[in-house]
């Protein structure tokens, strides 16, 4: 049985999409066969797939926005983990794929307003009784904001944040640019540890929670 992984945020720009392929070409790279369901209407995981050279480096897959499990269901038998690339608003099919994944990841810049717009997703996810924890993307090296948002989503939400963080760093960007990630670039050394460390803090709260 594949385990499902639903990346979902309330809004765009919070690093869904960034963390949900790294994440799964880190989760590759460790030996397992993974897939990426895209559910997303702006296609962006299936854009960069498209910008590969040799056709992809993680397989990305459309997902029908009414039948996410149906979806699910055709690829569990070639993947050993699969991560889906919810939308980026909150919608009827958000709790649909909270309800198919094994456990959620919620990417939250660190601004007050987007730690504000959360609450759609974390009452989906008490809903399902899935396994959720936020996790801090954006983030601006040198600042002590990631923390304070971290503390005020933590103290409003009763799901945890993980530790590790996504920065805002060029190399993310220019991995995508051609089907890539940051794992592949020759360089790209504090994004990579980055990605290696949500990985591992990852199946970590996998081990303890599903």
């Amino acid at each position: 049985m594949s385990l499902a992984i639903g990346i979902v945020s309330p809004k765009g720009g919070s690093g869904k999409t960034t963390t949900a392929v790294h994440l799964a070409r880190s989760i590759q790279k460790t030996g397992d066969r993974v897939a990426i369901l895209d559910t997303d209407t702006q296609g962006s995981s299936l854009a960069w797939q498209s910008k590969h050279k040799d056709g992809g480096l993680v397989p990305v897959h459309p997902a029908n926005t009414d039948d996410v499990a149906g979806a699910l269901s055709r690829v569990q038998d070639s993947a050993d983990v699969i991560v889906i690339d919810g939308a980026a608003k909150i919608e009827a099919r958000t709790g649909r794929i909270v309800d198919v994944s094994d456990v959620v990841l919620i990417p939250v810049q660190p601004t007050p307003l987007d730690s504000w717009g959360v609450e759609g997703v974390v009452e989906a996810v008490q809903q399902s009784g899935t396994p959720a924890a936020f996790l801090i993307t954006q983030q601006k090296p040198r600042t002590n904001l990631a923390k304070e948002v971290a503390q005020g989503l933590a103290e409003t939400y009763e799901l945890p944040v993980l530790d590790s963080r996504i920065a805002h760093r060029v190399a993310y960007a220019e991995a995508l640019f051609d089907g890539r990630t940051a794992l592949d670039l020759p360089n790209a050394t504090k994004a990579k540890q980055e990605i290696r460390a949500l990985t591992t803090e990852l199946q970590q709260f996998i081990r303890e929670y599903v």
